[in-house]
């Protein structure tokens, strides 16, 4: 019996340390894509705001979710949206960066706020905590594509592309470092 049981934890770290071994890679790959096509990437950032802000407001519209959370997600995703003005060359010091990056962990905050009667509730196996008849069939996969697709993605894209500016020659930028002195 414990030669099975060393045996799954043995399997579960190895699975482990394979997803995050193969996570690391993809992040490095995403990073050099974006470095090595960088208005590619820029157009595709602000298409991907765009469409997350269609499907914050499809959510307001057909699943009734509270309309300040929306509204404020909405306005995360234009500061983020503001940040690709600059872009490849984001710089951390700015005052829009530092804004965005608030609002991101608010915007996360604000929604873990929201749906914690729900977590709650998938903990204790028991759907009766929500008086709301459109949150009791919320699945965990739903909740977690929401937070993937409508609260994470654009951040960490944004995030994963800071390194781009690095390797971008000096005559591009345009006066971006001349503005700072």
């Amino acid at each position: 019996m414990y030669g099975i049981i060393f045996l799954s934890y043995l399997g579960l770290i190895s699975g482990f340390l394979f997803l995050t071994v193969c996570i690391a890679c993809g992040l490095y790959y995403l990073s050099e894509f974006i470095e090595e096509y960088t208005e590619f990437s820029k157009k595709l950032l602000r298409k991907m705001i765009y469409f997350v802000i269609f499907l914050h407001l499809v959510i307001l519209i057909l699943d009734k979710f509270p309309f300040f959370l929306i509204m404020f997600s909405i306005l995360s995703h234009i500061l983020y949206l503001s940040n690709l003005r600059s872009f490849p060359c984001i710089s951390v010091y700015s005052l829009q960066f530092i804004i965005g990056s608030v609002f991101t962990v608010l915007n996360h905050l604000f929604w873990i706020w929201h749906f914690r009667l729900y977590f709650s509730s998938l903990l204790t196996n028991s759907f009766t905590y929500s008086k709301k008849k459109n949150y009791e069939g919320f699945t965990f996969n739903q909740i977690a594509s929401f937070f993937a697709i409508c609260v994470w993605l654009i951040p960490f894209s944004l995030f994963i592309s800071l390194p781009a500016g690095d390797n971008v020659l000096p005559i591009s930028l345009n006066g971006f470092f001349h503005d700072k002195a």
